[in-house]
């Protein structure tokens, strides 16, 4: 749907790069922070992917599903960075691919490489059960600003559990392709290769439901894990990512103690859409180190003319503008701090 709603929660490894070469020299007893000359951090790779993810689900709903119902049709455009968009057919299978080019800035990036799908199981996308492929080739996104990049190889596999297309969610109830919800599970591994020649693997399990309580101006997106994994000794529940991290390429598992909620703060399908909820922990399997783990939840407001935040309330949910962010790593660090969406 709209592009803003990405699946940015990965954000509970925004802070990974502190985990690596933690001394107790590194931290300033005053603020429990620790400094890092990391100018790329591990969520790059996935929030990339997120976002070309979002861009399929548009061009399905948009242009491969129909979509005649779907109030913004007239006004679609493809995604931003797309030079091309074509379609090959094997097997009675059609293979969509966006082809993106780097000669065009997307805000503060660039895009090149290819990102195709390909509907595997069912006779259309929005068929129950359906089940199609997303599959990265060298997928590149440059930030302007510092010229880092990432680029993502691998393949998703997205399973429409409900049936539907996202858009049928808006339309109103007494209509007959209305639906109450609908959810995808998102299940996939891709390898990221950094801007400093890291290669680093990510998997994906998730489940991602849009629902509606009132048109567009009701529209959300409700992000929860898939799995139950394993980090040493210990198993966790609601799994939604693992991995390597950038610094040390140390295990990851990422779970949800509170599912991550999106909502449209706007009247239109142009949002704004705020994360408004959810809590997150990266535990991170550093020898010698335990506890590791940092924490974030989101539905703080941050106030940076006198620097507090509080939490929201459900009468301001869409006044969040921050994450609450705790770090501890063994007896090396225990900190809080906020940072801004």
């Amino acid at each position: 749907m709209k592009k803003n709603i990405r699946s940015t929660f990965f954000l509970t490894i925004i802070a990974l790069s502190v985990l690596t070469g933690c001394k107790k020299d590194d931290t300033d007893p005053k603020t429990g922070t620790v400094t890092t000359n990391m100018k790329q951090s591990d969520n790059t790779g996935s929030t990339e992917v997120d976002e070309a993810i979002s861009n399929v689900n548009d061009v399905i709903s948009n242009q491969i599903g129909g979509g005649g119902a779907n109030a913004r049709i007239a006004a679609y455009d493809l995604p931003c960075g797309v030079v091309k968009f074509d379609s090959t057919e094997s097997s009675g299978k059609k293979t969509y691919t966006l082809k993106f080019g780097d000669q065009n800035k997307c805000g503060y990036k660039k895009k090149s490489g290819d990102v195709s799908f390909k509907l595997e199981s069912g006779s259309h996308f929005n068929d129950i059960d359906a089940r199609f492929t997303i599959t990265f080739i060298n997928y590149t996104v440059e930030s302007n600003a510092t010229g880092q990049s990432v680029t993502v190889n691998g393949t998703i596999a997205v399973t429409n559990l409900t049936g539907g297309y996202i858009w049928q969610v808006v339309i109103p109830s007494s209509n007959t392709l209305h639906k109450d919800a609908v959810t995808h599970s998102v299940r996939g591994k891709f390898m990221v290769t950094h801007a400093n020649g890291a290669v680093r693997e990510r998997n994906y399990f998730q489940k991602r439901t849009w629902s509606s309580t009132s048109g567009w101006a009701g529209l959300r997106l409700t992000i929860a894990g898939d799995t139950t994994a394993s980090l040493g000794a210990n198993t966790h529940s609601n799994v939604y990512e693992t991995g390597k991290t950038l610094d040390g390429n140390f295990d990851y598992v990422s779970n949800l103690s509170e599912n991550f909620l999106w909502t449209n703060c706007g009247t239109t399908w142009a949002g704004p859409y705020v994360l408004v909820k959810g809590k997150a922990r990266a535990n991170v399997n550093i020898p010698n180190v335990t506890p590791a783990y940092f924490d974030v939840q989101a539905g703080y407001i941050y106030n940076i003319s006198n620097m507090t935040a509080t939490p929201t309330t459900d009468a301001n949910l869409c006044d969040a503008n921050a994450y609450k962010i705790t770090i501890e790593l063994g007896t090396y660090l225990k900190s809080e701090q906020y940072q801004l969406y």
